[in-house]
C-alpha cells in the first residue's frame, strides 16, 4: 500500500497553504473577475489534494463551488456553517 511519502513524490505535491499538499493538473484557458473575492480566477481547475492527521486542511471558506473525488485512504470530516 502506497504512503503518504509515495504520493507526495510520485505525483510531485507541494505544501498547500490551507494544509496538506497539492499539485494543480488543470486550469481551463478562460478566466473571469470575481466580484467575491475581487480577483480574476480561471473558470476551472483540477488538484490533486492530500491530506493527513499531521496535516489537516484549516478552516477556510470556500469562495467557489468544489468537486472533490476520493481515491485512497479514509474519510474526511467536513464542517459546514451556514449564517
Amino acid at each position: 500500500m502506497p504512503t503518504k511519502t509515495d504520493y507526495v513524490t510520485q505525483l510531485n505535491l507541494t505544501p498547500h497553504p490551507e494544509g496538506g499538499w497539492y499539485r494543480q493538473v488543470y486550469h481551463s484557458t478562460k478566466t473571469t473577475y470575481d466580484q467575491t473575492s475581487l480577483a480574476s480566477r480561471y473558470e476551472y481547475t483540477s488538484i490533486y489534494f492530500l491530506l493527513d492527521g499531521s496535516s489537516p486542511s484549516h478552516l477556510h471558506r470556500l469562495l467557489h463551488d468544489e468537486i472533490w473525488y476520493f481515491h485512497d485512504g479514509a474519510p474526511i470530516l467536513v464542517h459546514c456553517f451556514y449564517p
